[in-house]
């Protein structure tokens, strides 16, 4: 797979991957893609990423692992992961040759940014 990351704004960072390898996610495992559906968030994260490090340390810091299901994948070194994010995307009607993280699917929609993401947070959970 052809990952190829760049800055695209103060609040996330892009992660490229070739098309062969999203038409794989598109059609791959869909257990993944029903469990996100049915309730589950899932936080696509980079490791090292600061954006996606502040987005973890708010979480932590509101506890909010015992307020939802919220599962945490790393999409750098992680090809299924990074996939699986591009198909998350492409569910979202977003362009999937740059996605960036933090990136979080919450039942159909996609946050991108830590910003954004956080605010959903402040809003969802009353923080």
């Amino acid at each position: 797979m052809n990952n190829n990351l760049e800055k695209v704004s103060p609040t996330s960072t892009v992660l490229s991957t070739t098309s062969s390898a999203m038409n794989q996610a598109m059609n791959g495992n869909e257990d993944k893609k029903n469990a996100a559906v049915n309730g589950e968030m899932i936080l696509f994260y980079g490791s090292g990423c600061p954006h996606c490090a502040a987005v973890k340390d708010y979480m932590a810091k509101n506890n909010l692992s015992a307020k939802a299901k919220i599962t945490e994948k790393e999409v750098y070194f992680d090809r299924n992961n990074a996939l699986e994010l591009q198909a998350r995307a492409k569910d979202c009607g977003l362009s999937t040759d740059r996605i960036g993280v933090p990136f979080l699917w919450d039942k159909g929609q996609c946050v991108i940014g830590d910003v954004n993401i956080i605010n959903l947070f402040k809003e969802r959970f009353n923080l």
